[in-house]
């Protein structure tokens, strides 16, 4: 609704098209506040035509009671007014039994000036020098109400929440106020400004620079946006701070932020200058689960200019000499890092077991050969074969002998294992070499080996004869890696190195791996093949031996075996 109020005055008033029956809003309330500057004093404008009363206090707390009146629940709260030039710097808003209470620190009984306009009651608290009294405290009375973010406001720190907060046109990229529609010419400023508090819900300090008219008309915009264009229309720049909004010029705005800088960069020097002058104290700390030379070159980079570290190898502590702030910091990053590492137990099982113990035995291979047809033709390739319950590994090329295959073991723990190995030596369908097991950190390296050391003798220059000696082993090294999901993740090296038949050339065979697994499952490494030939007969001693005859009397046989060394590989959790 727009309505003129004298000339060149118009006063736009926002109205919903239906205000809720549920929830109305009483018949004597104040709706809202305003705090300005003067040159006499602060200037308090309260939208309420109520009468008030001036309570008399004899501390330094000057109180205006509105009798039978309350003010709504966004102006409960502390306001702080440490930006304007006055020395009234706080004012709190609060209802009591007595009504709506504005309660002013630091005065005692200064003068008013009263002027009642339209729904508006201005009142001019002019302050004297003699009536100043900084530094007090505002104490609520009676049952009161406050916003619970005012401490929280006092709290912070005045220059970083100005420096924040101040706002120049422009800077908003996007605007989220509640939508209006705005239609005036030839309007105050200072008018314009008002309404848009009015409907943004925040209260309105307003600079006395302030001045000058402008025309604008929008339709269904932000009210942050409309702000915005009349703020950048007239080089005015906003500081938002709790729920009140100041407005000055870009200029005066744009100092201050200077201002509260250059005080930060020396406060920030004050801080420094106050460290290079603090005591230096001495801790001795004790590592626990690391090397006191591990932590000294991390903790090189708290060290102060004057500060100094050093490591006790044969006590394991950490000797740090700096300032009380930095001794604290240090302390507390090696509480963080100084920690039990986790231990993972690695059992394996090294066996030589024929095809049909493997058969038998439930190993879910990760590599395959497989067959396919297409229009009667027949296709061989190679693939990985991933069942619900399989490794998901990369494709084996052929030719790779160790680690050819790799797969998981669908028993459910070792005891299983042993249980099907011992069954298969019975039946002499698999051969156990080994069964180690070995505990070590996590993120340590395990290694496992078992073989043999064989001889080469080799003829001097002299003349004689000098033995050498070349190991020929199996070697199996893992690197286990804790997840935070308790899985686990192994780097895989395996060695395995034979004599050939001539007893003087090892064959060697390597491969390396890496694998995410469960706690306590159970994968097989496979691949090398190893074949066994026997040749022999059978005879009648004498009679066999006779020419033609004889082979009546005799037989030959050939029998071929052929194992494949499996490695099984458990890592625990522990």
């Amino acid at each position: 609704m727009l309505s003129k109020q004298g000339e060149n005055i118009a006063r736009l008033v926002l109205v919903p098209d239906e205000i809720p029956a549920t929830s109305p809003l009483p018949t004597n309330y104040i709706s809202s506040l305003d705090f300005r500057e003067r040159k006499e004093g602060l200037q308090i404008t309260a939208y309420s035509s109520l009468p008030f009363e001036v309570t008399p206090k004899d501390s330094d707390v000057f109180q205006l009671q509105f009798a039978k009146a309350q003010f709504l629940e966004n102006l409960l709260k502390k306001y702080d007014l440490s930006q304007l030039r006055t020395p009234i710097k706080h004012v709190l808003a609060q209802n009591n039994d007595g009504g709506a209470l504005l309660s002013l620190a630091g005065v005692r009984n200064p003068a008013l000036s009263i002027q009642r306009k339209n729904d508006e009651t201005i009142i001019l608290v002019k302050v004297k020098s003699e009536s100043i009294r900084r530094g007090q405290p505002l104490k609520i009375s009676g049952k009161t109400k406050v916003s619970p973010d005012a401490s929280a406001l006092d709290a912070a720190s005045d220059a970083e929440i100005q420096e924040l907060n101040t706002l120049f046109p422009g800077m908003k990229e996007h605007y989220t106020g509640e939508r209006i529609s705005i239609d005036l010419q030839d309007a105050d400023v200072e008018l314009v400004l008002r309404l848009i508090s009015e409907v943004s819900g925040y209260n309105l300090i307003l600079d006395d620079e302030i001045s000058g008219k402008i025309s604008l008309k929008l339709v269904d915009i932000p009210w942050d946006q409309a702000l915005d264009l009349v703020l950048l229309q007239r080089n005015l720049g906003v500081v938002m701070k709790g729920n009140i909004m100041r407005v000055a010029s870009a200029a005066k705005l744009e100092a201050e932020r200077a201002q509260l800088q250059k005080a930060r960069e020396a406060a920030m020097q004050a801080k420094a200058s106050l460290e290079n002058l603090a005591p230096l104290k001495t801790d001795y700390i004790q590592i626990n689960y690391s090397t006191a030379a591990d932590f000294e070159g991390k903790v090189k980079t708290f060290i102060s200019p004057r500060g100094s570290v050093s490591s006790d190898p044969r006590t394991n502590i950490l000797i740090v000499t700096d300032t009380e702030a930095t001794l604290k910091r240090i302390s507390s990053f090696i509480k963080k890092l100084d920690r039990a590492e986790r231990q993972v137990m690695i059992e394996a099982r090294v066996v030589y077991a024929t095809d049909e113990f493997q058969r038998s035995l439930g190993v879910k291979w990760g590599t395959g050969y497989a067959t396919e047809s297409k229009e009667n033709e027949p296709k061989e390739q190679w693939r990985g074969r991933v069942g619900s319950t399989g490794l998901n590994m990369i494709n084996t090329v052929n030719g790779i002998t160790l680690g050819g295959s790799i797969g998981k073991y669908l028993g459910k723990d070792l005891f299983a294992l042993d249980a099907s190995l011992q069954l298969g030596e019975a039946k002499n369908l698999v051969k156990t070499i080994s069964s180690p097991r070995i505990l070590t950190l996590n993120n340590n390296r395990a290694e496992i080996q078992q073989g043999t050391k064989l001889a080469t003798a080799t003829e001097s220059s002299s003349g004689g004869t000098t033995t050498e000696y070349e190991e020929a082993v199996l070697r199996i090294s893992v690197l286990p890696q804790i997840t935070p999901d308790n899985k686990l993740i192994l780097d895989l090296e395996i060695n395995d190195d034979s004599p050939k038949s001539d007893g003087r050339d090892i064959d060697t065979k390597q491969t390396k791996t890496k694998m995410m697994v469960n706690d306590r499952e159970t994968i097989v490494i496979g691949g090398v093949q190893k074949t066994t030939e026997t040749t022999g007969s059978n005879k009648v001693p004498g009679i066999g031996d006779i020419p033609g005859l004889g082979w009546l009397f005799k037989n030959t046989y050939d029998s071929k075996s052929k194992a494949e060394l499996l490695i099984f590989i458990q890592p625990r959790i522990l």
